[in-house]
């Protein structure tokens, strides 16, 4: 699949710089005036939550930015912009408390992960070939049986 130039390279190897989309949801309590009644309500009349829960209004904010990173998952530039797009998420997630030992441990197991991805399609990529080498032979003798 042709992908357009990104026109970044690596400050650190040279390549050029692959987009990855961060995309994450924040879930925000929003007490307004009708809640507050209806906490007075549900304690006076005996209407509440079927569960015994709160009930209230909840606001979901959608988050996402495009990062650029270095495809070469040797590099140390590679880890650089991991570290800049998980310190945006941080830091724009209310939940998320930030801190640059956290932050320091979701980078090594970002990175941990990308190389173990890697290292899984390039064996199961073997074996896919293989298999598709197997299934063309297979569907050669079945073309000269006929």
């Amino acid at each position: 699949m042709w992908e357009e130039p990104t026109g970044r390279h690596c400050e650190e190897c040279g390549q050029e710089k692959k987009p990855r989309k961060l995309e994450f949801v924040i879930e925000k309590k929003s007490p307004s005036a009708i809640d507050q009644v209806r906490e007075f309500v549900s304690n006076t009349i005996g209407s509440s939550a079927a569960d015994g829960s709160e009930t209230g209004e909840s606001e979901t904010v959608h988050k996402e930015k495009i990062f650029y990173l270095c495809p070469d998952l040797s590099c140390d530039g590679r880890e650089g912009d991991i570290r800049t797009m998980e310190r945006w998420r941080m830091k724009t997630d209310p939940s998320r408390e930030f801190s640059e030992e956290k932050l320091d441990g979701i980078v090594a197991e970002s990175v941990e992960k990308d190389k173990m991805g890697d290292r899984v399609l390039r064996e199961n990529a073997e074996e896919v070939y293989q298999d598709m080498v197997e299934q063309e032979e297979g569907d050669s003798t079945n073309a000269n049986d006929e």
